[in-house]
């Protein structure tokens, strides 16, 4: 069960990060950590390396660390960063599999608001190397030559920026980084995937229906929150999202268009216009599903 606090509806579209905060649970639950940690460890001799040039450094200042010691700090310095990186970067990749690129359109226009690409944290890897996981997994699961060519042009756009070099904040990020190259994406998508298995995901099939079918009601003002016809049923809250984003994106102009002048002063009234429609489509959906459950369980349904 997911609610979106209504403070924050004005940015309904933001909440695609949702799907990287069920990648939490999901890495969590099924124990990820146990069978991915061991594949990525960490190189020794970045550590030696490490280890040397500090205690080097501290010599010179005249009261060095013990190198036993130093040695020990360098490894748990690194190893909490891996532990806490990896969880990150896997949370993206199983959000890539549940919501599909509404994750990666959220988090590009969220993360590059909290300052510079390359900054990272103990527990957080820096942005641009998340992007770069997100934009590797679309690239096998999604026939990005059949996308609309804006979003090619965003997606290329942002594969040229994670394709620069990612300068560690302090010795330690620079390690974590030389330890999570590919290989270790790699490793850490096709572990989302473990995570994933038993879930019906969203894929490339249900994008495409999904601008098909979805996409074209924003344009007319109407909120998509059942599809179907007479036998209607709740639209999934990717679906409403990855529909929303695609009109953001690909359509805006046409959207502005379809709302009267009142609306249409700023990007931002515009843009809060389709968020409106959003957030409509996904209470109508939520209502549906109560509805459908209330009938499923009779003694529900009287209370």
């Amino acid at each position: 069960m997911l609610n979106i606090p209504g403070v924050e509806s004005g940015q309904i579209l933001i909440h695609g990060v949702l799907a990287h905060e069920l990648g939490h649970a999901l890495y969590t639950k099924k124990e990820i950590a146990k069978a991915l940690l061991p594949k990525i460890g960490i190189k020794e001799d970045l550590v030696k390396g490490l280890t040397k040039m500090m205690f080097e450094n501290q010599q010179k200042q005249g009261n060095p660390t013990p190198e036993l010691r130093l040695r020990k700090q360098v490894t748990q310095e690194i190893t909490g960063r891996v532990n806490g990186w990896v969880k990150e970067l896997c949370s993206d990749a199983i959000g890539i599999r549940l919501f599909g690129p509404a994750l990666f359109f959220a988090e590009a226009h969220l993360l590059v608001s909290f300052g510079p690409l390359d900054r990272s944290s103990e527990t957080h890897p820096p942005p641009r190397l998340r992007m770069k996981l997100m934009i590797r997994m679309l690239k096998q699961l999604y026939p990005l030559d059949k996308w609309h060519g804006k979003l090619r042009e965003f997606l290329q756009a942002w594969d040229e920026v994670v394709g620069d070099p990612i300068s560690g904040t302090t010795p330690y990020d620079q390690v974590a980084l030389e330890t999570i190259n590919d290989v270790s994406l790699d490793l850490i998508a096709d572990a989302s995937a473990t995570a994933t298995a038993s879930i019906e995901c969203y894929s490339s099939d249900r994008f495409a229906d999904d601008i098909t079918e979805l996409a074209p009601l924003f344009l007319h003002q109407i909120p998509p929150g059942q599809r179907g016809g007479r036998a209607a049923k709740p639209t999934e809250l990717a679906s409403v999202i990855n529909a929303g984003w695609h009109v953001y994106l690909c359509d805006f102009e046409a959207f502005k268009v379809s709302l009267h002048t009142v609306d249409t002063g700023t990007r931002f009234a515009t843009a809060a216009k389709l968020h409106e429609l959003v957030l409509k489509a996904i209470e109508i959906s939520g209502i549906h599903t109560a509805w459908e459950e209330a009938k499923r369980d009779p003694k529900r349904g009287k209370n």
